[in-house]
């Protein structure tokens, strides 16, 4: 989109684009194993589609990040993470 409005996409759609839940993907961006948004407002986090390539090439690399430890069983329960 040249000079066009760029779409931003919520953390939400993100995490669904992926197959994955939503507080995965931000536990990942939390400990810096995926990359963050370039945008927040008011506390949201906007994903640019550069953003989301960012995420896919990172995803890519290392596709353990899809999931959480339980399910690689490795223990460890989400909702203390």
């Amino acid at each position: 989109m040249m000079g066009g409005i760029q779409p931003l996409i919520g953390s939400g759609g993100v995490a669904e684009r992926f197959g994955m839940a939503r507080w995965l993907l931000l536990y990942r961006i939390e400990r810096g194993e995926l990359p963050g948004p370039s945008i927040t407002v008011a506390g949201r986090r906007l994903f640019t589609e550069a953003d989301v390539q960012r995420i896919a090439l990172a995803l890519h690399e290392r596709p353990e990040l899809r999931v959480g430890r339980a399910a690689r069983g490795e223990g460890g329960d989400h909702a203390q993470a």
